[in-house]
């Protein structure tokens, strides 16, 4: 019985161990995500003339970079985490070491007792810490990722439906196509003018020519 018990701790612990492995894994993968995101951003990015567009390019940059540094944080504190695990597993092997005594070991028992507890708090503390930022590493992430797709979306879909209005407009035009104008109507003709009066002839009759003068001899 015994050595089925040990049998299945071990497997027990086995299992514990390669979970552990794993997310330490995909902690530091994530971690190093963020950080080939960000300078990918950077390097591909294109400023245009749309001041929103560039507010969530910028913006998702800043999400990245605190994302990260949220990351590095965390991992600044994981091991402050193992070290007061293992501290307080020192404690409580000292207290079952002092228990087995028969002599008086009050104040040595009371302070290992207070050791662990303050142990035990200081551990609590940094494991919500921990989960905390986590928690604002993925979110930070996630939210980065969404304002540099969005900033480089949104031009390609102003694109997409500015081709779709023109294809719109073209294609009603040829269906409807655009009605000539009625021509006005001509313009009535004006009456013709009276015929203007030649001009008047003088009745005087020509002058006679004068006989010529005879020369003298």
């Amino acid at each position: 019985m015994t050595q089925e018990s040990n049998q299945i701790n071990s497997a027990g612990a086995a299992s514990n161990l390669k979970g552990i492995e794993i997310k330490v894994k995909f902690e530091f993968y994530l971690l190093a995500l963020v950080f080939t995101v960000l300078a990918l951003a950077i390097q591909t990015s294109e400023f245009q003339a749309r001041w929103h567009t560039d507010a969530l390019e910028i913006l998702g940059w800043f999400l990245l970079l605190i994302s990260g540094i949220s990351g590095l944080l965390r991992l600044e504190k994981i091991p402050i985490a193992y070290f007061l695990s293992a501290d307080i597993k020192e404690v409580q092997h000292a207290i079952e070491q002092l228990g087995r005594f028969h002599f008086n070991t009050g104040n040595r028992a009371e302070d290992a007792a207070k050791t662990h507890d303050t142990k035990q708090r200081q551990l609590s503390d940094v494991k919500k810490k921990i989960a905390l930022i986590y928690r604002w590493h993925k979110c930070l992430f996630i939210a980065g990722i969404v304002s540099i797709a969005l900033a480089r979306a949104l031009p390609a879909w102003d694109g997409i439906r500015d081709s779709w209005r023109q294809s719109m407009s073209e294609s009603n035009h040829v269906q409807n196509p655009p009605t000539a104008s009625p021509s006005r109507p001509a313009a009535a003709s004006t009456p013709p003018s009276a015929p203007t009066k030649p001009a008047d002839v003088s009745t005087t009759p020509p002058a006679k020519a004068s006989p010529p003068t005879k020369q003298r001899e």
